[in-house]
């Protein structure tokens, strides 16, 4: 049997490692940013930081099950289930009927 041979990678400049530290530096201050935005909008919706971590998850994926939104964020489904009742008592989730699929699932709150 053939050995297929890698290409070797091309050698490294100073050039390179120059832009591999400012995309660093740029990935970290986004990520900052991100930080200070949860924060932010912790605060304004007087939630927790694992509940901004739903929300985001719930706005982006649509209706999720509270199991899915456990798997999402690394939660307990206890945690999770307790997590979303305090979302949607602020009115910032709410109850979707069950589907033939699933069990009940959450969606972000339109108002």
């Amino acid at each position: 049997m053939a050995k297929t041979r890698e290409a070797a990678a091309p050698p490294r400049t100073q050039g390179d490692a120059a832009d591999l530290t400012e995309a660093m530096v740029a990935l970290r201050g986004l990520m900052l940013a991100g930080d200070q935005f949860r924060h932010a909008a912790a605060a304004y919706f007087d939630v927790g930081l694992s509940e901004t971590v739903a929300m985001s998850h719930l706005s982006m994926a649509g209706p999720l099950s509270p199991r899915e939104v456990s798997d999402r964020v690394g939660l307990t489904p206890s945690t999770v289930t307790s997590l979303l009742d305090r979302l949607e008592h602020a009115g910032l989730t709410a109850r979707t009927p069950p589907t033939a699929a699933r069990s009940w699932s959450r969606s972000p709150s339109t108002a």
